[in-house]
């Protein structure tokens, strides 16, 4: 696969690669959103099958993090542990719950 990568690397400038990341990432949201509606969390059921669904959301989580590779972005799981994004998200929910009660 190193050969690939390096092909891929060297035919693609970095303004490409965050094109290729923005097109893989809307990608990424619509498997998101069908699997919404595979798993019948909404109305508007499909008939994808669950398994189908979650497939096409892993497929496309790897998809972007190549990208991400190929930009020199590489998030480690220390890095997704420790990000102030927990805080800010549970502080979020916290405070939507006190509104509603």
């Amino acid at each position: 696969m190193n050969e690939y990568k390096k092909i891929v690397e060297a035919k693609l400038d970095r303004r490409t690669l965050y094109e290729q990341l923005a097109e893989e990432c809307s990608e990424l949201a619509q498997a998101a959103l069908k699997c919404i509606r595979a798993e019948q969390l909404s109305n508007n059921v499909t008939p994808t099958p669950v398994c189908e669904a979650h497939a096409n959301l892993f497929d496309e989580i790897v998809d972007v993090l190549i990208v991400l590779n190929c930009l020199g972005i590489k998030a480690s799981t220390s890095d997704i542990n420790n990000s102030p994004k927990w805080k800010r998200w549970a502080e979020r929910l916290e405070n939507e719950n006190t509104k509603t009660n």
